[in-house]
């Protein structure tokens, strides 16, 4: 029995598998967000006062929160702008992550070329813009309802010209 659990743990250490810590609760002070706009991949990295790293989570997404104006924060979670992988359909996600937690949620919501987010305790939003009309969606976190407002951009007119 000795040997079973010693070849299981040898293989464990070898292989580089480790248990998953997105439930688990840490004290980070700041996060670091890792991302690309040609990668497909984003790593979030949680350091302590001391400047030591304490966690990483890891997530199949492109150009996480590229931008610190698309950062919401509501209720102990951050909402993060996910534009995606260059070149490719937008994914049409926030990135939610939970404070002092490694946690890291996604939540779809529909619409074209996401720029900015945000949340209340009821819905989550995202504001995008598409052929001279601005959209504000809103999703219902529990039954994920869709709502969605859809304006002509103000656009300042000087002779035949419009200017955005």
């Amino acid at each position: 029995m000795k040997k079973t659990i010693l070849i299981i743990t040898t293989v464990l250490l070898f292989t580089g598998c480790s248990f998953s810590q997105s439930q688990s609760n840490i004290h980070y002070t700041f996060g670091v967000i890792e991302t690309s706009s040609a990668r497909k991949y984003t790593v979030i990295k949680y350091y302590n006062d001391d400047g030591k790293k304490v966690a990483s989570t890891k997530l199949d997404e492109a150009q996480v929160g590229t931008s610190f104006n698309t950062t919401s924060y509501h209720d102990g979670y951050a909402y993060i702008n996910n534009i995606g992988l260059q070149g490719h359909k937008n994914p049409q996600n926030i990135i939610q992550i939970k404070g002092n937690s490694t946690k890291v949620n996604k939540l779809h919501l529909p619409g074209t070329a996401i720029d900015a987010v945000s949340a209340d305790d009821h819905y989550y939003y995202g504001v995008s813009n598409l052929n001279d009309y601005g959209y504000l969606t809103q999703m219902n976190f529990k039954e994920k309802k869709v709502n969605e407002i859809k304006e002509p951009e103000l656009q300042a007119e000087t002779g035949n010209k419009k200017i955005s």
